[in-house]
């Protein structure tokens, strides 16, 4: 195979595949060479040159593409454009590119990458394999584990948004805390995820963040969770494990959310939420009691018309009165 194509744009030379009868179609009239299928969708697949089976044709997708297509290698070099301050440790095999400005006492570890024009202020902690995108900035007390990802444009650790309001204005509390990342962490462009007040913030292990989402101070979010794009969590919030955040979603301060819940599109949570919930809605509620508003909304065109024709009739009798 030359390369992988979806189904509706491959050729002779592509592979490609299809994971459910949703894609029958397109799996009929597929020019790809070869396709990987469940079993379910063999005799659509019938005439294509080769249908190889698989349990999971989506994961088994990944796993090709990720063979055709390795990561591009980098030379491990520090960019003699690039600022090291005093008292950094680099590990070994680590690539500096272009005006990366890292201060002092810093620790990278083994094979890191840092993007061009990243900023790494002093006391900062990398574990190995982290690669940082163009111009990342990682605010001092900021702790990665190993084989994080940030991609470009992202602010960690920055101050906090704290303020004691009185009559004569509002005065910043300053944010003293940290912030630390698990391993596997990924975090997309343009988040900004917030140091603690006091604490820490924290990220755990494996939670994947997507593009432009914001982490409040002292917020703990727990391991594997997905938070998708335009997320919002409040400073103070408590994620569970597994939690997925789907985009533009938000969470108010100081709520609690249990493990493996489901958080709708756009839908803020406003209270504490238990574990295995799955809650959607302006403001969220449990997934089900939406579904029903939103049913009953969608009926209320006809019942209007229907009193609308009701107060008719009434006001018909009253002006053509019985003899």
């Amino acid at each position: 195979m030359d390369n992988v194509a979806p189904l509706d744009q491959a050729g002779p030379g592509s592979l490609s595949y299809a994971t459910s009868v949703a894609w029958r179609n397109e799996l009929r009239g597929t020019a790809a060479g070869v396709v990987l299928v469940p079993e379910g969708l063999v005799p659509d697949a019938a005439g294509r040159p080769a249908a190889v089976v698989v349990q999971d044709p989506a994961r088994a997708m990944s796993t090709v593409v990720a063979a055709m297509y390795p990561p591009m290698k980098v030379a491990p070099r520090i960019d003699p454009t690039a600022r090291v301050g005093t008292g950094t440790v680099i590990g070994d095999g680590v690539a500096i590119a272009a005006h990366a400005v890292i201060g002092d006492a810093v620790r990278i570890g083994d094979r890191c990458r840092i993007g061009p024009g990243v900023v790494i202020e002093d006391g900062v902690d990398l574990g190995s394999d982290c690669q940082l995108d163009a111009h990342v900035v990682l605010y001092r007390g900021t702790r990665l584990g190993d084989r994080v990802r940030v991609k470009a444009g992202t602010v960690l650790g920055g101050e906090g948004f704290g303020f004691i309001s009185s009559a004569a204005g509002h005065e910043r509390v300053p944010q003293v805390g940290g912030l630390a990342l698990g391993d596997d962490v990924e975090v997309g462009s343009k988040c900004t995820i917030d140091r603690g007040t006091l604490g820490d913030t924290l990220i755990g292990d494996g939670t994947k963040i997507d593009n432009m989402v914001h982490i409040g101070h002292n917020a703990r979010i727990g391991k594997h969770c997905i938070l998708a794009g335009g997320a919002l969590i409040a400073g103070s919030v408590t994620l569970g494990n597994f939690v997925i955040c789907g985009g533009a979603s938000g969470v108010i301060d100081h709520v609690v959310v249990g493990d493996n819940v489901r958080i709708g599109v756009a839908s803020p949570v406003v209270r504490n939420t238990p574990s295995g919930a799955s809650v959607s809605g302006f403001p969220a509620h449990p997934h089900r009691d939406t579904l029903r508003v939103q049913a009953s909304v969608l009926r209320l065109p006809a019942i209007i018309a229907e009193l609308e024709r009701m107060v008719e009739e009434r006001k018909h009798g009253q002006d053509h009165p019985r003899a």
